[in-house]
């Protein structure tokens, strides 16, 4: 796991060797709303593992972790296992988007926009 840097931030923890290109939309997502954050690959560890850890690193309690099937946002108050949203990495590039938006907007405590992750 990595140290808690200074700025704050949302982590992404992502599994090696994923192809941002399939994901890049929720990071559209995370940036349209004004937050910031870094992508971190890591080894082992399923998508709750890394959203879990990612949200215990992130100043913000906010993590997102992916593994080459799903895609998870996990806020640190939250069971370790018990992630916020789970959704499938080959989701359409809205639903990527709008998971993006939903981390965002937890950190800025305002109301999720959300149509396609319920």
């Amino acid at each position: 796991m990595h140290a808690i840097q200074e700025k704050p931030i949302i982590y992404v923890y992502v599994k090696n060797g994923l192809d941002k290109d399939k994901y890049v939309d929720l990071l559209w997502g995370i940036e349209e709303e004004g937050i910031p954050f870094e992508v971190i690959e890591e080894d082992g560890a399923d998508c709750k593992q890394l959203a879990n850890q990612a949200s215990k690193a992130s100043q913000f309690s906010v993590g997102i972790g992916i593994d080459k099937n799903h895609i998870a946002l996990h806020y640190e108050r939250l069971s370790p296992y018990d992630p916020l949203f789970i959704i499938e990495f080959n989701s359409h590039a809205l639903v990527l988007r709008e998971l993006g938006e939903t981390a965002a907007r937890l950190v800025k405590k305002v109301p999720f926009k959300y149509v396609h992750l319920h």
